[in-house]
């Protein structure tokens, strides 16, 4: 089993504490050479950790009928001048098999395993957007017969253009994350047909033409927009991320020229 990082991007000395925007930066800015031939799964993902000098927690299942990864799984795969984070999806993919397998930051900490499991509630984080700038759409003014009135009449309201942008993620950004979270149908009451218990939740609102705010409550993330105005998402990283990036990455050229100290055992800087 060979790893080789020959681009290590990390800043000097160790008083600068660790955050996502320095792992994002690791991950995206560190550049491998990975070979590996039959590794299991429980060494090639700390060997790319220890190479691009982070943090990271495979969550492997405790038992054969637990959920998690299988420390014990070969990986065989050659690849060159890849970034980090590329041979984490690589090595997930290659010793699993799983689509539903990838990784997310969390403070200072890469996590990797199972979807489901990167998404549960203790997991999840609560981000704001400010999506003003999608309400404004530019008109088409070469007609000579432009009519300013007219074209304020066909134009969609921010509302419409609000339901569009949610059901665009919705449909785009896992959307396993967004599906009604499944519950068992409420009992009937007894000596009726009436059901016990207080009634549903309603998982969404996608009413361009209601009062109410736009949400969507899904079984791994949720969003909600405010006033037409501000998109809050409520979900784990892995999903944050596909929608926003990290916009908090670290250079590389802050770091250029730094001294590299070798990795420590266990992929901690």
């Amino acid at each position: 089993m060979r790893v080789v990082g020959f681009d290590s991007v990390r800043p000097p000395g160790s008083s600068v504490e660790p955050s996502p925007g320095l792992v994002a930066g690791a991950l995206l800015n560190t550049r491998l050479d990975v070979e590996l031939d039959q590794a299991p799964l429980s060494s090639a993902l700390p060997a790319i950790a220890r190479a691009a000098r982070v943090n990271l927690l495979p969550i492997f299942r405790v038992r054969d009928d637990a959920p998690g990864l299988d420390r014990d799984a070969p990986v065989t795969l050659s690849l060159s001048n890849v970034t980090a984070d590329e041979a984490i999806d690589a090595v997930l993919t290659a010793g699993t098999g799983m689509i539903d397998a990838t990784w997310q930051i969390r403070g200072s900490i890469v996590e990797c395993g199972p979807k489901a499991m990167l998404a549960e509630p203790t997991r999840r984080e609560t981000r704001a957007y400010d999506i003003t700038d999608l309400h404004f759409e530019i008109p088409t003014l070469s007609s000579p017969h432009f009519d300013p009135e007219r074209m304020q009449a066909v134009r969609r309201t921010k509302k419409e253009i609000s339901v569009d942008f949610a059901k665009m993620i919705v449909n785009q950004v896992e959307p396993d994350a967004w599906r009604e979270p499944d519950a068992p149908a409420p009992e009937a009451a007894p000596g009726g047909n009436t059901p016990s218990g207080p009634l549903p939740t309603p998982s969404h609102n996608l009413d361009p033409n209601g009062t109410a705010d736009i949400f969507v409550r899904g079984q791994w993330a949720s969003l909600f927009i405010r006033n037409d105005r501000t998109l809050v998402i409520v979900a784990p990283d892995f999903i944050h991320r596909r929608i926003n990036g990290y916009p908090g990455i670290v250079p590389p050229e802050a770091h250029s020229g730094a001294p590299v100290r070798p990795p420590s055992p266990g992929g901690v800087p």
